[in-house]
């Protein structure tokens, strides 16, 4: 186990994969998602990974990778851009602040209905409980 958490670990909101038909990915896109985020190392500085060593890590065609790459930023999850290097060199970088976007987004709708059905659940537990004259709440 010790030598699974050595080889590194990669932090992913839950969010990500609980609204994965929410967000409309494939099971291709978010593979290459979970990939390219797997290169973001630091918050101020966008992953880069290119589509060779994606494609080699999964196994597939670089065409595929590209497809999913096109069909993230039709999406609005995934833009390119170029950065530079600590080296002066240009690459490309992929910048997935749409993705934290939807997340966020997503996150705000989902609080918001968990409030909502908690205070339905609270009514219907006041009212099933005959505690709806007595002001009582019994928390589920």
């Amino acid at each position: 186990m010790l030598d699974a958490i050595n080889a590194g670990f990669q932090p992913v909101p839950h969010l990500l994969f609980r609204c994965q038909a929410e967000l409309s990915l494939s099971n291709g896109e978010m593979v290459v998602l979970l990939n390219i985020l797997d290169f973001w190392w630091q918050a101020d500085q966008l992953p880069f990974p290119g589509v060779p060593a994606l494609a080699k890590r999964m196994g597939v065609s670089n065409r595929s990778i590209q497809r999913a790459i096109e069909s993230l930023e039709q999406k609005g999850l995934v833009t390119r851009s170029s950065t530079a290097s600590p080296m002066g060199e240009t690459r490309k970088a992929f910048d997935v602040s749409g993705l934290v976007a939807r997340l966020v987004e997503i996150s705000r709708g989902v609080e918001g209905r968990r409030l909502h059905n908690k205070g339905n659940r609270e009514a219907h537990v006041r009212k099933t409980n005959g505690a709806e004259d007595s002001g009582k709440i019994y928390r589920i």
